[in-house]
């Protein structure tokens, strides 16, 4: 579950890398057998504004409280060559385990109220593995206070070993100002014979840009 998880938090940075500035989200998130708090944040590195730091930390639990709590994080440090272009270099700890290193890039489109983000990345080692991650949101004004909200993350990666893993986060909900609350969809195929496991649940979310 360890590999699981870790890829739940990679999803996390897909919120954050196209945010210009400084950032900071909060996402608590309840589903059928677990819950999770997420928290993302993103800064322009003092003096050298071409550069960016995003860090995202995941804890999470069973409700039956067999297993420990579990806490992940990931930061790195990106060059901006092109306002949606991102060489990007970082580190993954996951609890129990070490820091890997991982390499990628990062680029986001975004217009009026609809963003895209596509991210492929590297992990070097002996569990090395090859990622792509991939998402889009839509927001649709409802009333002046109101905005009805549609995100979807998807995750795809192959490890040396031919471990396969995909995985489908999707969000429908309403948007006030900082806060969404709405349904919350954890899809994912794991292992080589693509074992199929769906958790339905609720989040909500407190962003601050």
């Amino acid at each position: 579950m360890k590999k699981l998880y870790l890829f739940i938090l990679l999803f996390g940075c897909l919120g954050v890398t196209s945010v210009r500035g400084q950032g900071l989200s909060v996402e608590l998130t309840g589903l059928e057998d677990s819950w999770y708090v997420s928290n993302a944040f993103v800064t322009s590195v003092p003096g050298v504004s071409s550069l960016s730091f995003v860090s995202v930390n995941l804890l999470s639990a069973d409700y039956l409280g067999d297993e420990e709590v579990r806490l992940l994080s990931m930061s790195n440090v990106a060059w901006e060559v092109a306002k949606s272009f991102k060489p990007a270099i970082g580190l993954i700890y996951a609890t129990g385990g070490s820091p890997r290193a991982m390499i990628g890039v990062q680029t986001a489109y975004e217009r009026k109220k609809f963003s895209a983000s596509f991210s492929p990345s590297y992990s070097p080692g002996q569990e090395a593995d090859f990622k792509i991650l991939a998402g889009f949101q839509i927001l649709a004004e409802l009333k002046r206070e109101f905005s009805f909200i549609t995100r979807l993350r998807t995750l795809s990666t192959v490890a040396l070993d031919e471990h396969k893993f995909s995985s489908m986060r999707f969000r429908i909900g309403l948007k006030r100002n900082r806060y969404e609350l709405g349904l919350a969809d954890d899809f994912s195929l794991i292992g080589n014979i693509c074992e199929a496991i769906n958790h339905i649940g609720i989040y909500f979310q407190y962003k601050l840009l």
